[in-house]
Formats: structure tokens, C-alpha cells, sequence
């Protein structure tokens, strides 16, 4: 069970200089705007919702985010903040970094399955068994801000334990592995051009290349299906501080170019 959705707002603000942002301030968008106190109350400290990065393009004014959740509780959340925004044409303001903005609601829109360029039946077309290592791109929320570059890094354990959650939601599968041990202790980092809703952007991206022909074959599609998944529905933002998605490649390849050819 999976629903993922776009929100878009217009922005209005006195801000002179133009300037393309991705900013971490979905999660606080999420909880303090678009839910009332008491269902931010509820699943404060949970992780049913995945959220990308605030997109903020002060070119045309206008903002945007995705939000995707897995359970039941999650989907009557975001069908009812879409019935608040829709009906009551919200507008609110929030601070970003020390300026003041006003959002107001443009349009929501359900994504579909495909559109995230991964369709979950594609895994199980994945050749397990042939599989040497696979290379993780973290990509950070927090990883621009064009003033300052002030960047948030991950914790280990975090990364690990929102990983592991996503194992069991996989159709059928009831095993688990101990997915620290396949961590170094450490990410690399570096600075480079990414592109986001078709633009190009600087950014800062974890890279991690994780060896895993010590896993008995079992474990490894497990393991490996566990990372698909998370490439797919993101890790849980709040136990993930913000973290938006993930994406891999599995010796050299992307997920895509194995299952499709």
C-alpha cells in the first residue's frame, strides 16, 4: 500500500535575490501547516510519511514537495490535509532561514507508481546471485543552501534502522539481516551538480559502496530488496532527521538497467 502525492504553493516575499533553494523544511512544513496540533501530536516521533526536500524556485515563485506514505493512518492524513487545503485555499507563513514567506496552496496532484522511475514488480528481475556490491547515493535535503552550505550529515544507526523498516514492507518477506555490520563507519561526501525538477543545482551527495559477497544468497536479495524498496518510497523523515530518498547501483548498474535491459 503505497500513496505518494505533489503538493505546490505560489510564494509571496520581499526577497530581492533570485535563486533556486532545496531546503529541509518539508517535515516542519508537514507538521506545523498542514496538520492540525493534535494528528501532528499523533505521529510525531513515527515514521509514516517519507518527504522530499522543500523545492523553493524564487524565479517563479513557487514551491514544492512530495510526501509519501505506506499504512492506512498515513493515507487518511494526507487525503484529509488535501480536503484543508483544497476547500480552505490555505495560506500560511513560515521562516526560512530568517525570512518570512507566505505560502499559498497552488494544487495537489497523486503521483503514480511508475513515475518514480521504479516499478516494484521489476525486483524480483534482479539476478540475486551475480551481484558483487552495490553503491548508495544519499541525497540530503539539507545539502543546499546557497549562503552558507550548511550541511546536515547522517547517523549510522538512523540510516540503518529506517533501512531495516522498510525490509518488512516487501511483499512476502519475513527475514532479517543485521544491516550495520554492512556499514563502514563513515560516508563520503562530496559537492557536485545535481539535477532537480529539471534544473541544475550544487549539492552535497553521501556516497557508500557496500561489499556484499559475504552474504549467503538469501540475505542478499533481502538485503538488496530492502534498498530497491527504499529508493522507491524514501526513509522515514523524522527518524531520518529530514532525509530525503535514496538511490543505488548495483555493480556499476542503476536498478533500471538491470530489470528493464
Amino acid at each position: 500500500m503505497l500513496k505518494k502525492v505533489k503538493f505546490k504553493f505560489s510564494l509571496h516575499h520581499n526577497n530581492c535575490e533570485k535563486k533556486l533553494i532545496l531546503y529541509g523544511a518539508s517535515y516542519n512544513i508537514l507538521l506545523d501547516k498542514l496538520l492540525d496540533r493534535e494528528e501532528a501530536e499523533k505521529i510525531h516521533g513515527s515514521s509514516i510519511f517519507s518527504l522530499s526536500p522543500l523545492y523553493l524556485n524564487f524565479n517563479e515563485n513557487r514551491a514544492e514537495m512530495y510526501v509519501a506514505t505506506w499504512n492506512e493512518e498515513g493515507i487518511k492524513l494526507l487525503n484529509d490535509i488535501r480536503d484543508r487545503l483544497v476547500f480552505e485555499n490555505m495560506v500560511f507563513n513560515f521562516d526560512l532561514n530568517g525570512e518570512c514567506i507566505e505560502f499559498k496552496f497552488n494544487s495537489y496532484q497523486e503521483c503514480s507508481n511508475d513515475c518514480f522511475g521504479l516499478r516494484m514488480k521489476d525486483i524480483n528481475n534482479i539476478p540475486f546471485s551475480e551481484i558483487k556490491d552495490v553503491e548508495l547515493f544519499i541525497n540530503t535535503p539539507f545539502f543546499i543552501k546557497l549562503v552558507n552550505k550548511n550541511y546536515c550529515y547522517p547517523d549510522i544507526d538512523i540510516i540503518c534502522n529506517c533501512l531495516k523498516k522498510n525490509q518488512f514492507k516487501i511483499e512476502g518477506n519475513s527475514d532479517e539481516i543485521d544491516i550495520k555490520n554492512l556499514f563502514p563507519t563513515s560516508f563520503y561526501f562530496k559537492n557536485i551538480k545535481v539535477r532537480y525538477c529539471g534544473l541544475d543545482m550544487y549539492g552535497c551527495v553521501g556516497y557508500i559502496k557496500i561489499d556484499i559477497t559475504g552474504l549467503s544468497l538469501k540475505d542478499r536479495e533481502v538485503f538488496i530488496k530492502q534498498l530497491v524498496y527504499s529508493t522507491y518510497i524514501g526513509i522515514g523523515a523524522k527518524n531520518a532527521h529530514g532525509f530525503g530518498n535514496i538511490n543505488i547501483k548495483i555493480d556499476g548498474k542503476s536498478v533500471r538497467e538491470i530489470t528493464r535491459g
